[in-house]
């Protein structure tokens, strides 16, 4: 996937725009400092120029923009993603008030969490550790109970520079068909909030994905080991046909321990 050059994060605020003197609406599912993308069924040709009307507690806020791709899923076109034009000092506040709410929904419950951890590739199990390690198919007796080096992040306003370069961030963005019924969810994580270096001696080893859809427990979906110098700690992926849950993920620091941090969607 092609790396942005802004942030992008979730949404889904309904907006209005006009075409003509008809005024139309659409679901706001992800912006970034630069660029929206709105669900819609009223799509402008590209290159199109038009203001969004964004409602705010204090009133509407009023964006130009101009339309640079269409999304067609069916044989009508099914969305549009827009380019921001000149954004205001207002939008900035905006964006930046939402990108705070976001990072202050990556947090756990304040519960006590069981979890063992593989002595040999730093698989964490929860609940219960597996017979055969799932990596490096190790024994059983391979596992320690409620590793110390787990550290869980509760919240972000709580914790120092050090943890802010360890604990992973996750940004949420779903995808809707013309039903407005979620297809995709993907989630873009990096760590951390302030970047961690990637050297030989202090490195990020390693990200494991966890889904808890709620009826089962945390179930490890994907590991991706990462290259020393050669990347940057940070990795997307996508799920199928998942609306809600608990999506987890663990951050492998080879000189820091383990780090994870929740998201709810």
């Amino acid at each position: 996937m092609k790396q942005r050059a802004f942030e992008r994060m979730t949404s889904s605020l309904r907006v209005n725009f006009s075409i003509g003197n008809e005024i139309h609406s659409g679901i706001l599912t992800n912006l970034s400092k630069n660029g929206m993308f709105v669900n819609t069924k009223n799509c402008l040709p590209p290159k199109s120029k038009f203001d969004i009307l964004i409602p705010l507690v204090t009133g509407v806020m009023s964006v130009s923009v101009k339309v640079r791709r269409l999304l067609k899923e069916t044989n009508d076109y099914d969305g549009m993603g827009v380019e921001i034009l000149n954004p205001s000092s207002q939008y900035f506040e905006f964006f930046n008030s939402m990108r705070s709410e976001n990072i202050k929904n990556v947090k756990l419950a304040n519960i006590k969490i069981n979890s063992f951890m593989c002595k040999k590739c730093n698989y964490i199990a929860f609940d219960q550790a597996p017979t055969i390690c799932p990596f490096c198919k190790g024994s059983i007796d391979n596992f320690d109970n409620n590793p110390d080096s787990l550290n869980i992040l509760e919240n972000f306003d709580n914790v120092g520079d050090f943890e802010k370069k360890h604990f992973p961030v996750i940004t949420l963005l779903k995808e809707f068909d013309s039903k407005r019924e979620c297809r995709f969810t993907d989630a873009h994580v990096k760590i951390g909030e302030i970047g961690h270096n990637m050297d030989i001696d202090d490195q990020i080893r390693s990200l494991d994905f966890y889904l808890n859809e709620f009826d089962r427990n945390k179930e490890c979906i994907a590991r991706f080991n990462l290259k020393c110098r050669r990347l940057n700690p940070a990795a997307t992926i996508r799920l199928n046909n998942v609306t809600s849950g608990v999506l987890a993920v663990v951050a492998h620091c080879s000189s820091h321990g383990s780090w994870m941090a929740e998201a709810q969607f």
